[in-house]
């Protein structure tokens, strides 16, 4: 079975609507998904990468985002246009995804979908601790501050970027790495063989 590896960030617009087609790309594909949560912002740092620098891009991004989310058919709620900050410190809510995905991929899954839901559906502020808290709940509040998991979401975030990691979501089957949501369709070709 080939494996297709995604690198997400829970801040990551794009992320978010790849998120939700994982169930799909995992039947079309017959790959196993290996979620790599990373950190976008320590991507972004090393590679010199910048997210929105100029307002034609930024007011283009929102209609692009709205467009994704209709062909979808996906609920999505864009942040930065309320009391939820965009983009966010998404370092602790990562950690309580790392923690998860070293439990067990399932477990990883299943707060990157929660993780996802309560920031870019509900509008929930992932960066304010008592609210990653409510979500992510206490068991992942608690292991996010261990050192084993701070140090293995590091160390996967120094692997992106060695691998050539520049944004959010990053797909690599074997060593074919495929950028953005809109590739969907190309990771599962390659996947497929």
């Amino acid at each position: 079975m080939k494996k297709i590896e995604l690198f997400w960030d829970v801040g990551s617009p794009y992320t978010y609507l790849a998120s939700t087609q994982i169930a799909s790309l995992r039947a079309k594909s017959r790959a196993e998904i290996v979620l790599r949560p990373f950190l976008l912002g320590g991507v972004f740092k090393a590679t010199g990468n910048k997210m929105i620098d100029v307002a034609p891009k930024a007011k283009n991004l929102m209609e692009d985002l709205t467009r994704w989310a209709k062909l979808y058919d996906v609920k999505m709620r864009v942040p930065g246009f309320d009391s939820v900050p965009f983009p966010i410190n998404s370092l602790q809510a990562m950690r309580c995804a790392t923690a998860a995905q070293l439990e067990s991929p399932a477990e990883g899954e299943a707060l990157m979908h929660t993780l996802m839901k309560a920031y870019w559906v509900d509008g929930k502020d992932l960066s304010d601790r008592a609210v990653l808290e409510s979500v992510a709940g206490s068991k992942w509040m608690a292991a996010s501050d261990l050192q084993p998991n701070k140090d293995a979401l590091r160390k996967t975030t120094e692997e992106a970027v060695e691998r050539g990691v520049y944004g959010a979501p990053t797909f690599f089957v074997g060593e074919q790495l495929f950028w953005g949501n809109d590739r969907i369709h190309f990771v599962e070709a390659a996947a497929r063989g």
